[in-house]
């Protein structure tokens, strides 16, 4: 697995420092040249180089180079430009992917906006005709003496400043406002336990990939074993039973490959990739700033303080009282009109605000209890994820050792394979084995540990509701490379 090397901790700088150890000429497909795992190969013009690091301060580089030179004598250090942020390569190349989160927010943005009506004002209209006759009665009969229509008809402009009127409007709209606020929380919350989810299912499907590597490494390593053992078998010098449990091994690898090729496959992008190689030196930022930033954004919270933020609107006395302004002409038929200006106030004799007050208080205090409890749980996961973050780049580094102690192992039972010293009870060729087995079970599980490094991140990153994983991470560069 080929890692490019542009360092994560010069996430915020523009240019930084790197080790070039070679170079020549061509592209690099053509170039089939081993690098050190934390050196990566790149085009530059008609040339292609290895470059190692990329350190912020010219000391670090120096140091480094101090390293490189022992096996590299020509190498180098050399001003390089940083294309990749931090922030790229843990979003894992969602540029394709729709951003929930954004589309929530414009539209809660359209939800939440002002309105420029006059609230409180309106206007009344009547008109009503009817039909008049007198009846005058001659020789028992009646007959009418004259037709007429009378009418009434009248506007009225009202404005009510409390019940229901501007006054009531400005309350019922700073209620619906925090209300919808308490509503885009909610569904922010939803969309971040699914994104969360989803970020699981992704790692779980990389933890699938590396499963199926690890497996195809082990059945390659116990082909090659089996070839060089069928030679020793077949010319009497090592017990069958030996070649046969080899070959039940290989078998039983192999069909754990296939199981695991059958899965959905990862696309292992180069986003994927960085952020693999170099999520064991990760340096978080203080645990305090984590901690102090989650309390104040994780959803949760916030959601508690949406709901006391609505109890603190209880209802009063005063949104009871109805009191109208109001200006109305009136005609009647020909016999003439009237303007008429008057106010209209009522006053309801029902003091039970102070109630309402007292049950709203109660909520908000068991609403505040909650939030406690929430935010004892946060202080407690986020310890726990900081401190076992480290623990697995420790864990890390005690593996990596572990890999150089068995390559080692390996060189030696080389040499003894070539001159087996008579007196020597030691199979050379089964110590190779087991070394080399070794080694993958330890590269293999340096990767998983990554994969867990990376759900960790994410986790804390979900409890404190930050958007910008890469605010997390120390602005800082390492010495070990």
């Amino acid at each position: 697995m080929l890692f490019c090397i542009i360092n994560i901790y010069a996430l915020k700088a523009d240019t930084c420092y790197s080790i070039q150890i070679w170079s020549q000429k061509g592209t690099i497909k053509d170039t089939k040249k081993r690098v050190p795992e934390s050196c990566g190969i790149y085009d530059v013009g008609e040339y292609i180089v290895s470059r190692c690091g990329c350190f912020v301060a010219m000391s670090e580089a120096k140091s480094a180079l101090a390293k490189y030179k022992k096996e590299y004598p020509t190498a180098y250090i050399t001003k390089i430009n940083r294309d990749n942020s931090l922030k790229e390569y843990l979003e894992f190349n969602s540029k394709n992917n729709p951003n929930y989160t954004t589309e929530l927010k414009k539209n809660f943005t359209q939800l939440n906006s002002e309105d420029s009506t006059i609230y409180g004002l309106e206007i009344e209209g009547k008109y009503e005709e009817y039909a008049n006759q007198k009846y005058k009665k001659s020789d028992d009969q009646e007959y009418a003496i004259r037709n007429y229509v009378d009418y009434q008809h009248y506007i009225k402009l009202n404005f009510s400043l409390f019940k229901d009127g501007f006054f009531e409007y400005k309350n019922i709209n700073r209620k619906e406002r925090k209300k919808s606020r308490l509503f885009y929380l909610k569904n922010l919350s939803t969309i971040m336990k699914n994104d969360f989810s989803d970020m699981k299912i992704l790692l779980n499907r990389l933890n699938n990939q590396i499963d199926y590597r690890y497996y195809t490494e082990l059945t390659k390593l116990y082909q090659k074993s089996m070839i060089e053992y069928k030679k020793r078998y077949d010319n009497h010098m090592i017990e069958r039973y030996k070649y046969t449990l080899l070959n039940q091994r290989y078998k039983r690898y192999k069909r754990y490959s296939m199981i695991y090729k059958r899965d959905k496959k990862l696309n292992m992008t180069k986003d994927i990739y960085l952020l693999m190689k170099d999520i064991d030196h990760v340096l978080l930022d203080d645990l305090n700033d984590i901690i102090n930033y989650a309390l104040n954004y994780n959803t949760n919270s916030r959601i508690v303080s949406a709901k006391n933020s609505i109890f603190d609107e209880s209802k009063s006395y005063l949104d009871t009282i109805e009191v109208d302004i109001y200006a109305k002409r009136n005609s009647i038929d020909e016999i003439g009109t009237y303007d008429t200006l008057g106010i209209e106030a009522t006053f309801p004799l029902d003091m039970s605000s102070r109630e309402r007050q007292r049950v709203a208080k109660l909520k908000r205090q068991s609403n505040n209890i909650v939030k406690k409890s929430t935010q004892k749980s946060i202080k407690e996961r986020v310890s726990y994820l900081y401190y076992t973050f480290k623990d697995m780049q420790s864990f890390i580094d005690i593996d990596k050792d572990d890999i150089f102690y068995f390559k080692s192992r390996i060189v030696e039972f080389e040499k003894l394979k070539k001159d087996i010293i008579d007196g020597i009870y030691v199979d050379p060729y089964r110590e190779i084995l087991n070394s080399s087995h070794k080694i993958i079970d330890l590269k293999f599980n340096i990767l998983r540990t990554k994969i867990k490094l990376i759900a960790i991140l994410y986790e804390i990153a979900y409890i404190s509701n930050i958007k910008d994983i890469s605010k997390l991470i120390k602005n800082r560069v390492s010495n070990d490379i």
